[in-house]
């Protein structure tokens, strides 16, 4: 969950909330991306009225992983 933090760190319009201290990321995301990204990935809404999402990784979520969920990312924010 830290390299995934390090790999969404600086995108304009995310914003990382809370410590990375286990396998769950909290970030904040645009409201536009979330629905295609849920399409694609499975993650959850932690906060309808901040668009605040939690990211899960497990033992085996390679980088691989990781960067195609950053590239998708990063062309739905463009």
């Amino acid at each position: 969950a830290k390299l995934f933090a390090t790999k969404l760190s600086g995108i304009p319009g995310v914003t990382i909330t809370q410590n990375v201290e286990v396998n769950a990321l909290f970030a904040i995301l645009p409201r536009a991306i979330i629905a295609p990204l849920q399409e694609k990935y499975l993650f959850y809404v932690w906060n309808e009225e901040r668009h605040e999402v939690r990211l899960m990784c497990s033992f085996n979520t390679t980088e691989e992983q990781l960067d195609a969920f950053v590239t998708d990312l990063r062309a739905m924010l463009s």
